[in-house]
């Protein structure tokens, strides 16, 4: 087995051409099937005046009338966890999440050039919570992944299985060998089906996987399109 060096080249001017072409698509989208389906996964109090955690048990829903990779944290009663949103002009993709109250309480930065992917995950006053990394292998023929998550200090708390790359089911485990979580991708890659039970892992160094896998589909479905354009 051998690394695969990947250099993530999500800047300022690829996130600006981005933006400016989805924006040029969002016309057609509000007033046919994406504003259909934004308003159907909206929560239904979209703003609360008071904290709710985020349950052992939830959903990640996708806009498609956004700008970037957003997504509901939700659940098929339409209750209101929060939000994960992507910051589109930054340097490196960055995502954040808010509480139900519009709060952001945790930050998700991608490094730009790293072996695989390296996620660093801050609080709402900048702490450092932890990170993500994603170790990409290959094996006769076959790529895979597997997610390291660490602690503020860099000490690794939990891995993924081996996983196929993009793939849209993960379990995770802790170093003991215990479950901690488990999301699994379906609704025509519109949704994440979510389980959370450790009590000692922060939930907000494990909510971002999911956005971070559907961003990087999207970057591949992307790249797809260009190369059939072209040819």
């Amino acid at each position: 087995m051998k690394h695969i060096k990947s250099f993530q080249k999500h800047n300022e001017e690829i996130n600006l051409k981005k933006t400016l072409a989805t924006g040029a698509i969002l016309g057609g989208l509000a007033g046919g099937l994406g504003y259909v389906h934004d308003k159907s996964i909206e929560p239904k109090e979209i703003v609360q005046s008071q904290h709710v955690d985020i349950p052992s048990s939830f959903q990640l829903k996708k806009k498609i009338i956004s700008i970037g990779t957003d997504m509901y944290v939700t659940n098929d009663n339409r209750d209101n966890f929060g939000k994960i949103e992507e910051r589109t002009l930054s340097w490196g993709r960055t995502f954040q999440y808010y509480d139900n109250t519009g709060k952001i309480l945790a930050t998700a930065k991608q490094e730009v050039f790293s072996f695989g992917t390296k996620i660093n995950i801050t609080d709402e006053n900048g702490e450092k919570i932890g990170s993500v990394e994603q170790e990409l292998l290959e094996s006769m023929f076959s790529f895979y992944s597997i997610y390291s998550i660490k602690d503020e200090t860099g000490k690794v708390i939990a891995k993924s299985k081996k996983i196929d790359f993009f793939a849209a089911n993960v379990d995770i485990f802790d170093m003991s060998g215990q479950f901690v979580a488990n999301f699994d991708q379906s609704g025509f890659k519109l949704k994440w089906d979510c389980k959370i039970e450790s009590t000692s892992i922060d939930k907000r160094l494990l909510i971002f996987i999911a956005p971070f896998i559907s961003a990087a589909q999207e970057d591949k479905q992307e790249e797809e399109n260009r190369k059939n354009n072209n040819k």
